[in-house]
């Protein structure tokens, strides 16, 4: 009897080392696993998912490298978006690898691609991130502030700006000597430009906010003139209060505005994106980083936003 007892316990303690060393061997697998690959051990399930994409990518002749640019840079409702509609891998692999791309108007850039197949890609990107076909409007996010962007897309109300946020520009700036109004902070960027710019290169203020009643008179002015440059109400960039006309427009302020936070708003060339025909007297402030990017990268305001601004990139 006394033999079997202790055959047993032999047995019970054979077993617990045997179960310590599986389990051993178990946690520092699952550990292994999770230093070497967080995605297998914590959600499977979106791997699983990204398997059985890639798999039906691989069925529409995408190749194992075009297939990783897809899973890096597409989401998965535009991946499903893209094998339910069997989209050819050619124009989508051009597109997500553009400079500019934005995985939410995936589907507008195809769309558009198919009927406009002359156009150089880069062009296609930036006709839909800057909403320029767009015949709808959109109110603008005013929580931006130096980035609040209004054009012929975006646009606000006759509520905005709260005009206690404005500063009242120094005549001396001012061409005709009028009262006119600002933001402070692009004020205070407008005198240093100012001062640092030499003497022949002088420039004075025209015109900077206006509050939605002006803008309006002037926009129905222009409408009995048959002319077409004035913006309507609520879409103008001087209800931002953070743009300015100038009456002399010269070489030093186009190569140096930059420095000082502000850009040519609406340069030669690029009608066909920010909606309005070139003026080389209109100046936006939109901070030194900002305006140093699109001055360097020679875009317009409205690509800046949109990628930079609008989808954080």
């Amino acid at each position: 009897m006394k033999t079997k007892l202790k055959i047993r316990k032999k047995i019970k303690l054979l077993l617990c080392i045997f179960l310590v060393i599986i389990v051993s061997y178990t946690t520092i697998t699952l550990f292994k696993n999770y230093q070497n690959n967080k995605y297998e051990f914590y959600i499977p399930s979106f791997k699983e998912s990204y398997n059985e994409q890639s798999r039906k990518l691989e069925e529409l002749h995408y190749s194992s490298k075009e297939i990783e640019i897809i899973i890096s840079k597409v989401s998965k409702d535009n991946i499903n978006y893209l094998i339910e509609n069997k989209i050819n891998k050619s124009p989508v692999i051009k597109i997500v690898n553009e400079k500019y791309y934005i995985d939410a108007y995936l589907q507008d850039y195809i769309t558009y691609y198919n009927d406009n197949q002359d156009k150089e890609m880069t062009d296609i990107i930036a006709i839909i991130n800057t909403h320029s076909l767009n015949t709808n409007t959109e109110k603008t996010d005013i929580s931006k502030n130096q980035f609040t962007i209004l054009n012929k897309y975006y646009n606000i109300d006759s509520s905005y700006p709260n005009e206690e946020e404005l500063v009242t520009i120094d005549s001396k700036y001012h061409l005709n000597k009028v009262e006119t109004k600002i933001k402070k902070i692009a004020y205070d960027a407008f005198i240093k430009m100012y001062d640092d710019a030499p003497v022949d290169s002088k420039f004075k203020i025209t015109s900077a906010y206006r509050n939605f009643s002006t803008q309006e008179s002037l926009y129905n002015y222009a409408i009995s003139q048959n002319q077409s440059t004035t913006a309507k109400q609520g879409h103008s960039e001087h209800q931002t209060g953070y743009s300015i006309d100038i009456d002399k427009p010269n070489t030093w302020l186009k190569e140096n505005a930059h420095k000082y936070g502000f850009i040519l708003r609406y340069p030669e060339n690029k009608e066909y994106l920010t909606g309005y025909s070139y003026s080389e007297t209109h100046y936006r402030y939109c901070g030194i980083e900002c305006a140093t990017y699109i001055y360097e990268n020679n875009i317009t305001y409205e690509e800046y936003y949109e990628y930079f601004i609008k989808y954080n990139k």
